[in-house]
């Protein structure tokens, strides 16, 4: 597993347009903010079109929506 505070520090670094791997999904970053202590990343899978919401935090990723 990645080092959290590494994949935090990764997250900041986004820009709209970029490209993530998620579990084998290639996501297309459309938005990113920091909220309430967590990055927050919506992103767009490239191969169903599907709307992800990463959320980030620096222990753990919380969540993908």
């Amino acid at each position: 597993m990645d080092d959290p505070k590494n994949v935090v520090t990764a997250a900041k670094q986004l820009k709209n347009g970029d490209t993530i791997d998620v579990e084998g999904d290639h996501l297309v970053v459309f938005h990113f903010c920091e909220a309430y202590g967590q990055v927050v990343v919506d992103a767009v899978s490239s191969v169903s079109a599907r709307r992800f919401e990463l959320h980030y935090a620096p222990d753990t990723r919380i969540s993908v929506l």
